[in-house]
């Protein structure tokens, strides 16, 4: 968990050299983590009497000791794999990490390390999080479960000195209550674009309920732009405007659950049929 710790305190300073340090300590810490629970449930970590078992050869282990089934894969599996690649690439060339993939790769750790602390240790990770960061850092990781209220007003605050900052914390937020909204309705191993749902979904309630469908446009448009160019994309008062408007959408959600079922069930289809009504890659 240590390393894990140190892989957030460079996650949130948002610059090169910690951003690729970041991408090294993830990969460790989950290596870790996959050791320390074949170890708990008495297993052997080696391979031989030389090397200990690899992350990938890890993770099949521990879903015959997790007892999940066997046409269903340890969470994050696939992601952890992307992860070590970018890891091993790293180590044997120099290059950099934007913002988008840097903060994919801390999901895929942050949830699988919350796997890993429930299944093994009973240990809720967010409790753990806020125990064991500052204030100061703990403020700046998106991925720790806080109030809307708090969470909003920290982002506006932030917006004033680093608005593309305030931004990307404002847009992981957004996507990690998409799937908290989402994810039970939705069911294992279907996938939905988030932009063709929203689409859908501003469709069928009132304009004047929630975020207009040209506002979602922009809203990831900006994403992209920041993914390629990084900063100077975007203002403080812009990254308000966001925040008010994401509010009244996070609001109309939980008041239209009917019409975001129905959004759901036509994206996913949409997405089985490779129709979906924009590509994101398109942004």
């Amino acid at each position: 968990m240590e390393i894990f710790i140190h892989a957030i305190e460079h996650y949130v300073k948002r610059s090169g050299k910690d951003n690729r340090l970041t991408v090294l300590h993830l990969a460790h810490a989950i290596e870790l983590a996959i050791k320390a629970s074949l170890l708990r449930h008495n297993q052997s970590i080696y391979e031989n009497e030389k090397y200990t078992v690899t992350a990938r050869d890890g993770l099949k282990r521990l879903k015959r000791h997790w007892q999940i089934s066997r046409d269903a894969e340890v969470p994050m599996r696939a992601r952890i794999e992307l992860l070590i690649d970018e890891r091993n690439t790293l180590q044997h060339r120099y290059g950099d990490i934007d913002l988008i993939t840097l903060d994919y790769h801390m999901e895929t750790a942050f949830h699988f390390m919350a796997e890993v602390l429930d299944r093994d240790y009973n240990t809720n990770i967010h409790d753990l999080m806020r125990d064991k960061l500052s204030q100061d850092i703990a403020s700046n990781f998106p991925f720790i479960t806080y109030s809307r209220s708090s969470l909003m007003e920290n982002i506006i605050k932030l917006s004033a000195t680093e608005p593309t900052n305030a931004f990307i914390k404002l847009f992981r937020f957004f996507e990690t209550t998409l799937d908290i909204y989402i994810g039970p309705r939705l069911g294992e191993d279907l996938e939905y674009s988030s932009f063709d749902l929203l689409i859908r979904f501003l469709d069928k309630i009132p304009e004047q309920e929630a975020i207009s469908q040209n506002e979602i446009s922009n809203f990831y448009w900006v994403r992209g732009k920041i993914s390629k160019h990084g900063e100077g994309i975007i203002d403080e008062s812009t990254v308000i405007d966001f925040v008010d408007s994401i509010g009244s959408t996070m609001d109309a959600m939980a008041t239209h659950p009917d019409k975001l079922n129905e959004a759901i069930k036509e994206s996913v289809q949409a997405m089985m049929r490779g129709t979906l009504m924009i590509n994101e890659e398109d942004e």
